[in-house]
């Protein structure tokens, strides 16, 4: 929190909250404290933002030696991509991104890289990849038989409501994670077919959608809204059908259809 006060970030005040609890987990993971981290917060509440505070942060102050951030498309891993004028170097300065950037501005690892235990032992900096190219099974089963020590490693899973353990994804964060790394499961939906993405011993910061609504931006006095929004319209045929067809369920007899439409 002292670096949150040395280095003034640009952030709504919730978001400069989830920082500091998100930070507070990483520090207190590095003591040997859990090391399975959960961010759940609503569409459009900034969790990409938060989320690159934490990683320049960690880096420019030593704590972390390597973040690893994986998304499910492309064109999320672009939006996590743009640096803008961050900056994760010693004794670096954080401003928000601001487009347009190059869609190189953090690199991205091979997947062999990503398979390959030595790889995550020595590399350092932010590096940005897609689930799929880093979540393998080969990638997992080699993990698992290393012995990398990745204490010092954040590996932040966007979208992490597909990282169920059944998963490629769950299992190579769970390998990650038996190498000594940090996992952090982003989503607005924390929930798979089998159940919740957290675990018991999950460390999690929350924003709830009815919390969120109640947050008020100071420059204007109003709630924080989506920045843009979309409307699109639809044009249909008229369709036609008469009063009992619409008023019964089609694999019921007409004699015991209910009739629910009112009239004036």
């Amino acid at each position: 929190v002292s670096w949150l006060r040395s280095h003034p970030l640009p952030l709504r005040s919730y978001q400069r909250r989830h920082w500091s609890q998100l930070v507070g987990h990483f520090e207190n993971h590095l003591a040997g404290g859990p090391s399975a981290f959960g961010y759940e917060a609503p569409m459009g509440s900034g969790k990409t933002t938060t989320v690159k505070a934490i990683a320049a942060a960690l880096l420019s102050e030593g704590k972390a030696r390597l973040v690893v951030i994986a998304a499910p498309l492309d064109a999320i891993v672009q939006a996590w991509a743009v640096r803008g004028a961050w900056s994760h170097e010693p004794g670096g300065y954080l401003q928000l991104p601001s487009p347009p950037q190059d869609f190189g501005d953090l690199p991205r690892p091979t997947t062999t890289q990503l398979s390959d235990p030595r790889w995550w032992a020595t590399a350092s900096g932010c590096w940005v990849t897609t689930r799929q190219a880093m979540c393998t099974r080969q990638g997992s089963e080699t993990m698992e038989k290393s012995r990398a020590t990745l204490r010092d490693v954040l590996v932040v899973g966007d979208e992490g409501h597909h990282h169920g353990d059944g998963t490629e994804a769950g299992k190579f964060f769970a390998a990650l994670r038996k190498r000594g790394a940090a996992t952090l499961l982003v989503s607005c939906t924390p929930w798979h077919g089998s159940g919740s993405i957290f675990t018991s011993d999950t460390q999690v910061v929350r924003l709830s959608a009815a919390a969120y609504a109640q947050e008020i931006n100071p420059k204007n006095g109003h709630a924080y809204a989506p920045a843009k929004w979309q409307v699109e319209r639809c044009l249909v045929s008229d369709v036609v059908t008469d009063d009992i067809r619409l008023a019964y369920e089609p694999d019921r007899p007409t004699s015991e259809a209910t009739t629910w439409i009112e009239r004036d």
